[in-house]
Parts: C-alpha cells; structure tokens; sequence
C-alpha cells in the first residue's frame, strides 16, 4: 500500500491529479487497508468481543 500512496503523492505533485482527487483516493486506500487487516477477528474468522 506504501507503493499505491507514493505513487499518488508523485501524480499531485506533478500536477497530474489535484488535492482532492488525492484525498478521494486516499480514502479509498484506507477502507482497503481496513478491509484487509489481518487483526480484525472477521478476517479470520472469529466474532469481535
């Protein structure tokens, strides 16, 4: 994930995508990283307390 967000830092400052699109895409990235926690007790497969 490191990667994607640099890679998408690059493109604002190149002036290929503007800030917003940046704070779109981050949010993106975070619900991803969210979804594939390894820590979260419904990826592997037990109920949260």
């Amino acid at each position: 994930m490191l990667v994607k967000r640099a890679t998408l830092v690059r493109l604002r400052d190149e002036r290929r995508i503007d800030d917003a699109a940046l704070r779109r895409l981050h949010e993106t990235l975070d619900a991803e990283e969210v979804r594939l926690d390894p820590r979260d007790p419904a990826i592997r497969g037990k109920t949260a307390p």
